[in-house]
């Protein structure tokens, strides 16, 4: 089950920061709403060490090394590649690009078109389904009209593959 949430981005790292509204899977919303207190005792999703603020860039850095060794990640991934990962894993496992760019809050599909990235079994699965859906097609003709005796034996269409 997914959430929508609105969440202001504590940590401002943009030049235009602004109040975005995310798809959010329960599990995630759960955790974010066992980090917060509502009394404010605990404002921060991620606060910075000590507990007293948000994460600054040096804090989210230390974060982010600690993570990443953990996590086994390269040590030349920076954070905004998981941005990339989400998007590609989101469209390589069938969603559409609209979507992928909503789950990320762009605005326009070119800029979602630039995060998604397909790996190659992705890419062969594609030239795949193609390959069957033209061999359906020709199924549906007669291809001893278009293919000679030596061609018409070799083709999947016939059958005899």
């Amino acid at each position: 089950m997914t959430a929508r949430a609105r969440l202001t981005d504590a940590l401002v790292l943009s030049a235009r920061p602004r109040a975005r509204e995310y798809a959010i899977h329960d599990t995630a919303l759960q955790v974010f709403m066992l980090r917060v207190q509502p009394n404010g005792a605990r404002s921060w999703v991620f606060p910075r060490d000590g507990g007293d603020g948000p994460l600054n860039r040096n804090s989210l850095w230390n974060f982010w090394k600690k993570t990443r060794e953990t996590a086994g990640i390269v040590a030349d991934a920076r954070l905004h590649d998981l941005r990339h990962s989400h998007a590609s894993h989101a469209v390589m496992n069938g969603e559409s690009l609209h979507v992928a760019g909503r789950l990320l809050g762009h605005r326009r599909a070119s800029t979602t078109n630039r995060y998604v990235h397909l790996d190659d079994a992705t890419l062969s699965h594609a030239a795949e389904r193609v390959a069957l859906a033209i061999r359906r097609k020709l199924c549906d003709t007669d291809c001893s009209e278009i293919l000679g005796s030596e061609e018409l034996k070799r083709c999947p269409a016939s059958g005899d593959m």
